[in-house]
């Protein structure tokens, strides 16, 4: 788990999650500081490249998911996996995905004029994929540089290599909290329809 921007108010609350909640506390959770945070968050998950092994899943931290999606997310892939939805009326600050004809990634921005699924904030990396993924984020740093997000590699997979699969999560909603308006529609979501029902 990285952190960044108050970093020492996400480990104690981490701490209390564990001292409280047992299943929390089985979990083998190590929490990185990425003391760079106000770069792009490609740099947050290059802080905790040293201690990733195996595959991965990489989820947005401003996002909340319905325990259902983990029920899409589990099944194995075969490749670089981006989750998406086309259910979801996607607005200027959402990333949208173009698919091309085998419904892999072709285009991926928040500027995108065509597109036909919204990206939701998750990627599955498998093992045997890390170590094209991890070139691939090496390249965009060096061209980029360091104020770029994550979702550029999988922007940059399709030029270089294969280009990543989609799997849909739709029907299923999330929740993406950036500003206070974001976050009060998300309490409301939440009392509304708590996630542990979901």
């Amino acid at each position: 788990m990285v952190g960044g921007y108050g970093f020492p108010l996400v480990a104690r609350a981490l701490d209390r999650g564990q001292a409280s909640n047992p299943a929390l506390a089985s979990l083998p959770i190590e929490l990185v500081e990425n003391p760079s945070f106000r770069d792009g968050n490609l740099i947050s998950l290059l802080a905790a490249r040293a201690r990733v092994t195996d595959g991965f899943v990489l989820l947005n931290v401003d996002h909340i998911y319905r325990p259902s999606i983990a029920e899409v997310v589990a099944p194995d892939v075969a490749d670089v996996t981006a989750f998406i939805d086309t259910d979801r009326k996607l607005g200027l600050d959402d990333m949208k995905i173009e698919r091309g004809p085998d419904g892999r990634v072709r285009r991926i921005a928040k500027t995108l004029t065509k597109f036909d699924a919204g990206y939701v904030g998750m990627t599955r990396v498998p093992t045997s994929a890390l170590p094209r993924y991890w070139q691939t984020a090496d390249a965009v740093l060096v061209e980029e540089g360091r104020a770029i997000h994550v979702e550029r590699i999988l922007g940059r997979l399709p030029e270089d290599h294969a280009a990543p699969l989609c799997r849909d999560i739709s029907g299923h909603g999330w929740l993406e909290v950036d500003t206070a308006e974001e976050r009060a529609t998300a309490e409301q979501a939440l009392l509304a329809a708590p996630l542990e029902n979901s």
